[in-house]
């Protein structure tokens, strides 16, 4: 049976570093960590993409790995990841998703399908570690990534000659990398159509949908254009909702799931609207 797919881009920063992908450095291991209302969904992961602003092949040994993992922290930290034999050894449920000896990469986006696809569970947040080996001097096939700041949701540590030692402290900072995860839908719970935003004003506006199967409930969530954190799921057992109390003249995104039960939701839709300057 064909499943539904959906892609969620989580990051639209146009600032550069050498990492996550292994190039800069001979010996590169990084962390990133992505929200559960940045995903949206829950699902399996079949693969993931990063954005290269440019890159540079060779013909030696460009070899990485992903891992990925869920979990309750909220942060990047030494409590999460005192260093990687700590994190590896910590945390059992790291699954181990792609591995692959030699790579080349294109300039843009660069997807990964996963060897294991990853069952995200939609309610913890999500950890993605790469490990990979590049070039064996600092700079000589470097591959920059475009990143977005997230504070606190970052860790790498890179070095040459000599694989990197396990037990480094790592650096901690806010330059998480752009994402790109293909997420499969695993239920049967259909998503609605039809979604449109109606009667907009300065401070209010009407969401409506028609539901896309005989589900009677919904969730909805939504975030103005300059927020980075998506609203909780708001229940509503009617195919519509109205806003009241926004902000005027602000850009804001609105995501309706159908929910069919207990861990039983569809994949979501979006529609975006702005209100009227006062």
């Amino acid at each position: 049976m064909l499943r539904a797919q959906e892609t969620v881009t989580i990051g639209t920063g146009t600032s550069t570093h050498n990492y996550p992908i292994p190039g800069f450095w001979q010996w590169v291991r990084d962390a990133a960590m992505y929200t559960a209302p940045e995903i949206g969904m829950s699902g399996q992961i079949v693969s993931i993409a990063y954005n290269l602003s440019g890159a540079t092949n060779f013909s030696g040994t460009r070899a990485m790995k992903i891992y990925m993992m869920t979990t309750p922290a909220t942060v990047v930290n030494a409590t999460l990841i005192p260093n990687f034999t700590a994190l590896m050894a910590q945390n059992p449920q790291l699954v181990k998703t792609f591995t692959q000896a030699q790579l080349s990469f294109t300039t843009g986006w660069n997807t990964f399908a996963l060897d294991e696809p990853f069952y995200y569970n939609g309610t913890d947040n999500l950890l993605v570690i790469v490990e990979g080996r590049g070039c064996t001097t600092s700079g000589g096939c470097t591959q920059s990534a475009y990143y977005s700041t997230a504070t606190g949701m970052h860790w790498y540590y890179g070095t040459d000659g000599t694989p990197a030692d396990a037990t480094a402290a790592g650096t901690f900072n806010a330059q998480r990398p752009n994402i790109r995860l293909t997420i499969e839908d695993p239920s049967a719970c259909t998503r609605v159509e039809n979604l449109a935003a109606s009667n907009i004003s300065y401070f209010d506006a009407d969401i409506t949908w028609t539901p896309g199967d005989a589900e009677t409930q919904w969730l909805l969530s939504y975030k103005s254009a300059s927020e980075t954190v998506w609203s909780n799921w708001i229940e509503t057992s009617q195919p519509s909702y109205s806003f009241a109390a926004l902000s005027s003249a602000t850009n804001y995104t609105v995501r309706v799931r159908a929910f069919c039960g207990a861990g039983d939701t569809s994949l979501r839709r979006e529609t975006s609207f702005t209100t009227l300057i006062s």
